[in-house]
């Protein structure tokens, strides 16, 4: 019969390989109908077409090879919990349903914009019905990317003032202490220590109290620091970064302040697609819960 399919039911065309679930990853994106012509077990059809039953739910290598991952990965979001339980049929094989390839895909949009931790947590909310739970962590991301985009700007600004190392555009006293110094950059004391023992910061001490105090002009390198370890760059790279902004190389420091604030923007085009992808599991999830609703009425 061709026609919606029930979403728990196997799927089947009488030769299902890659190219049938590339309709059926299509149809999850449009949200249009499947058509697929089920066998039920004990049905009148052909004893060939019937041995072929058991063959009739997608198998792990065509989704694997439609998403770009492995059948091995397959099963480690079965392990991890960030996919529903998968059913096996009689034959032990995994039965997938259209719920769960959704659950695949939406892992592997959002996987490059929001990264593995932050979506295992996320997928975690969904499979426990805690939806909204999911949504506001995925919220908590993009805000942290708005943050990171805001301090890359300013770094650009401080790069592009004339005098780099005279101006104060805020008008503060010249000496600032670390805990000040992590108000005004948003960077917590401890990333600032840690630069500073990898060599990337030269920080005096007040001979008054021994405490560390900063000038602008550190306020600004550490404004350049943030920004470029936003961008996932080694702690060498920015050393070296910073060495040419030492020999007052100041155009290459803006050239790499401006691809970070690059990266950024690919990045908050990664996570848009990933979101698409994870609304569209949750009308997923929805559409299965009133049907299961309905059925029981």
């Amino acid at each position: 019969m061709d026609g919606k399919v029930d979403p728990k039911k196997r799927w089947h065309d009488g030769k299902f390989g890659s190219g049938n679930l590339s309709v059926a990853l299509e149809a999850l994106l449009s949200r249009q109908p499947l058509r697929i012509t089920l066998i039920q077990a004990g049905s009148n059809a052909p004893c060939g077409q019937q041995r072929r039953e058991s063959r009739l739910e997608p198998r792990p290598i065509d989704i694997a090879r439609q998403l770009g991952i492995s059948t091995a990965a397959l099963r480690h979001y079965e392990v991890w919990g960030i996919v529903p339980p998968v059913p096996r049929g009689p034959n032990g094989y995994r039965v997938y349903s259209q719920t769960h390839i959704a659950y695949f895909t939406c892992i592997r949009a959002m996987n490059e914009g929001f990264g593995m931790p932050l979506l295992g947590k996320a997928m975690r909310k969904m499979v426990a019905g805690e939806i909204d739970g999911a949504l506001w962590l995925v919220s908590e991301a993009q805000a942290r990317l708005v943050r990171d985009k805001q301090a890359a700007e300013q770094t650009i600004e401080l790069l592009d003032t004339a005098e780099l190392d005279q101006v104060d555009t805020r008008g503060r006293r010249r000496w600032m202490t670390i805990g000040e110094v992590s108000r005004e950059t948003s960077v917590p004391a401890s990333a600032i220590r840690h630069w500073e023992q990898a060599g990337l910061l030269s920080v005096s001490r007040s001979e008054d109290n021994g405490y560390r105090r900063f000038s602008p002009p550190q306020v600004r390198r550490i404004l350049i620091i943030a920004t470029l370890r936003k961008a996932v760059r080694s702690l060498d790279t920015i050393g070296k970064v910073m060495r040419e902004l030492d020999r007052n190389n100041v155009e290459q420091a803006r050239k790499i302040a401006r691809d970070s604030l690059q990266f950024l923007h690919r990045k908050n085009r990664d996570q848009m697609r990933g979101i698409h992808h994870l609304h569209r599991l949750v009308e997923l999830i929805q559409a299965d819960a009133e049907q299961e609703r309905g059925t029981e009425k």
